[in-house]
């Protein structure tokens, strides 16, 4: 029901002009053994950016997503502009990236992602309550990256009764 609910500012190709953009995203849930719900929600243009993230380099470890999620919670980016250089920076410190190949495909799709989540995660630029749209945007993308490592665990996953 909150993929139904989502909205964006964004461009329409069809009115050539500036508007809200609705029912176009998706909704991952995992519910936790312990009850703990976590919801990540994204345009479904998004989500394919997101999986690209996950398949950029064989045998990623879960943990780098983690410190991905963990590092944007103490510092997430403050403008568009800065997130090549907060990704670089972030890719350039982990060990796990040793291979320079491994290190730029990851800053590449990392980079994609982020921006992807920045653009469809604005308010309307003359919107006084647009600081919202600021915080739903750095949960969303903590949510995704915590959804990554849980995924790339192959924790047990069901679907509606099914495995």
């Amino acid at each position: 029901a909150e993929a139904k609910k989502y909205k964006f500012w964004g461009w329409n190709e069809q009115k050539k002009k500036p508007c809200w953009i609705t029912k176009d995203a998706v909704q991952v849930r995992v519910i936790y053994g312990n009850g703990n719900v976590l919801k990540a929600t994204s345009r479904f243009e998004v989500f394919g950016q997101w999986r690209s993230l996950l398949d950029c380099i064989s045998d990623v470890e879960p943990a780098l997503f983690e410190q991905v999620a963990e590092l944007w919670k103490q510092h997430p980016v403050p403008s568009a502009e800065a997130i090549p250089n907060w990704v670089q920076a972030f890719c350039s410190r982990r060990e796990v990236l040793n291979q320079d190949d491994d290190r730029e495909a990851f800053r590449k799709a990392l980079h994609s992602w982020i921006q992807a989540m920045w653009k469809t995660n604005l308010g309307r630029p003359s919107d006084p309550k647009a600081y919202i749209f600021d915080e739903q945007r750095d949960r969303e993308i903590q949510n995704w990256l915590k959804l990554a490592a849980f995924v790339l665990r192959k924790r047990k996953i069901d679907l509606g009764g099914a495995t």
